[in-house]
């Protein structure tokens, strides 16, 4: 090779590495369980604020995140609602390590101005006008449990795909009643009854990171924080 070109290869490999990005500069996909979405959007920015990496996050129904991140969905961190649907993505080489973020608990929130006049959950439950998540989700995993438990049969007029659309029909008023998380219905401001035994049946979410991705590594740990745990509690969840 004549020294001029051997130069010019010398400068474009140089260029080259020039452009690659920095471990620093390397952002972070988070796909989260709607039901942590006020949570999580804050810790992001702390996140961005004190690492210098950008956040892409994408909320929606645990079980669509994972479907999605089954056919192809780059992501490199994954927040469920609940422990079955983590051992699903665990299960299928899309997580690892899964950690529990926080704890949460169900109850019937009610459209203003209470228009069914319920004055307890079971009322409300059995009443007209009740919509629930549907069975496959995380929230309708958790609601089915808990009302077996208590002895409450239901017949809902709609079975949702995540707990954010339940949450937008009963605030909208095309539902009396709906069975959310709690922190849930204090995002909307709805006004609540409490169900029997709720208490004693939290619902545990998860993180985990995407195998081979060490920004969503980093991002887990930080969501194991005090700062993030502090933005958790604050929200209204429990520590697992």
């Amino acid at each position: 090779m004549s020294p001029r070109r051997a130069g010019l290869a010398a400068l474009l490999t140089a260029s080259l590495v020039g452009c690659a990005a920095s471990p620093e500069e390397e952002g972070v996909t988070v796909f989260a369980a709607a039901s942590l979405d006020g949570a999580i959007t804050e810790i992001a920015q702390m996140w961005e604020e004190e690492d210098g990496r950008t956040v892409s996050l994408s909320f929606g129904g645990s079980t669509t995140l994972v479907d999605q991140m089954a056919e192809g969905a780059p992501a490199d961190v994954l927040v469920t609602a609940d422990s079955h649907t983590m051992e699903r993505a665990v299960a299928s080489g899309l997580a690892e390590d899964p950690m529990p973020l926080a704890t949460n608990t169900l109850v019937v929130a009610l459209a203003a101005e209470n228009p069914g006049r319920f004055g307890d959950a079971v009322a409300a439950l059995t009443g007209d006008r009740l919509v629930v998540c549907a069975p496959d989700v995380p929230c309708g995993r958790a609601t089915l449990t808990l009302l077996e438990s208590a002895g409450i049969a239901i017949r809902p007029v709609s079975e949702e795909q995540s707990v954010a659309d339940v949450r937008g029909k009963v605030a909208s008023g095309e539902a009396n009643a709906g069975v959310v998380y709690r922190t849930d219905a204090t995002v909307a401001g709805l006004d609540v009854l409490e169900i029997p035994g709720a208490a004693e049946l939290p619902v545990t979410s998860f993180a985990a990171a995407v195998p081979g991705s060490s920004p969503g590594a980093a991002f887990v740990e930080f969501l194991g924080s005090e700062a993030a745990r502090s933005v958790l509690e604050v929200a209204g969840f429990g520590t697992p």
